[in-house]
């Protein structure tokens, strides 16, 4: 909606939707009749300064890729810091389960809150595992390494469309045409990115 919104006001009265990619199509055929029908009456015959819709869309677009690339690329780190630090507590309670086990058996037997010493740790071991596997399952299925590249990827096309911009005024309905078509595809990606989020429980 955000490329058909800006393509119009220019002056364009072409379906963005004729540009999906063929997966698009397949998957998203209700959105192409939502938009042909949004597009049905007159249209406006005064078309809205290409400036005003270069500041909306192609600067609007780069700060917003900007952002979400730093957003993504904090949450991936912070994601892998998790991780980790869960594995190695992980890890550690193993090994203090198996020092106490071979050297400080009596130990093992001390009662806290109704159980034993050896079953907390149990308790622990276990639930720091399943915790472990499903942050990294599902962070996983985030794919915020890749999201993070597709947001730089974007907010160096949308630099370079601010440059051909001002460089080749004669050519600018194009290059917001090649613009729309590059946006539906990445928006294709991030559909798909969607669609895997949602966590799972794998034994």
């Amino acid at each position: 909606m955000r490329v058909q919104l800006y393509l119009y006001a220019l002056g364009s009265r072409e379906c963005v939707c004729d540009d999906f990619t063929w997966t698009q199509k397949h998957d998203a055929t209700w959105v192409k009749s939502a938009v042909y029908a949004l597009l049905i009456g007159a249209p406006e015959k005064e078309a809205v300064p290409a400036d005003v819709v270069k500041k909306a869309w192609i600067d609007g677009q780069r700060a917003y890729h900007e952002r979400a690339e730093r957003r993504d690329a904090g949450k991936h780190r912070t994601q892998e810091l998790a991780t980790r630090a869960m594995l190695t507590c992980t890890i550690v309670l193993w090994l203090l389960a198996l020092v106490l086990e071979y050297f400080f058996r009596n130990a093992m037997v001390i009662v806290l809150s109704g159980f034993t010493l050896r079953v907390w740790i149990k308790i622990l071991w276990g639930s720091l595992s399943a915790v472990t596997v499903f942050v990294s399952g599902y962070y996983g299925k985030q794919s915020l390494a890749r999201k993070s590249i597709d947001h730089e990827k974007m907010k160096h096309l949308f630099a370079s469309a601010a440059l051909r911009y001002d460089l080749a005024p004669q050519s600018r309905m194009e290059l917001f045409r090649q613009l729309g078509r590059e946006e539906l595809i990445e928006n294709g990606n991030w559909v798909y990115y969607c669609r895997e989020n949602t966590p799972d429980f794998s034994v």
